[in-house]
């Protein structure tokens, strides 16, 4: 029980973190990231069926479906996605890349297909030299 409750504080504490700190697209791939934490996954591609539709995720992530539907065609210009009428199939490694430039620091590797992790704490450096 305590193990679950505790994933769910951070799944919630992150949402609240991407919807105060991310502009739309940035939350749509944290989601689609988390969405592809659910799915069978084949070497680094993850295929969601059935796919979620724009709506759905647009509510998901507080956006319109508009806005959600241009960032899917970009991610899938960009190759990062191909989709079906029933099914999205997502470039894992691709899309963690681009949701660790929107966060602005690297995912655990644990958390790559779950949720992102918490920013590191303020006024910690990876450097010793401390300049």
């Amino acid at each position: 029980f305590m193990n679950r409750l505790g994933r769910e504080v951070r799944r919630l504490t992150d949402k609240i973190f991407e919807l105060s700190a991310l502009a739309a697209r940035g939350r749509l791939h944290c989601e689609l990231l988390r969405l592809a934490g659910t799915a069978p996954r084949t070497g680094d591609r993850v295929q969601l069926e059935p796919a979620p539709t724009h709506e759905a995720l647009a509510q998901r992530i507080g956006s319109q479906r508009e806005a959600v539907s241009r960032e899917l065609a970009q991610l899938s210009d960009a190759g990062v996605l191909r989709r079906g009428r029933k099914w999205i199939e997502l470039d894992i490694a691709r899309l963690t890349k681009l949701v660790e430039v929107e966060l602005g620091y690297p995912l655990s590797l644990a958390t790559r297909l779950d949720t992102p992790a918490q920013p590191p704490a303020q006024g910690v450096s990876s450097s010793s030299t401390g300049t």
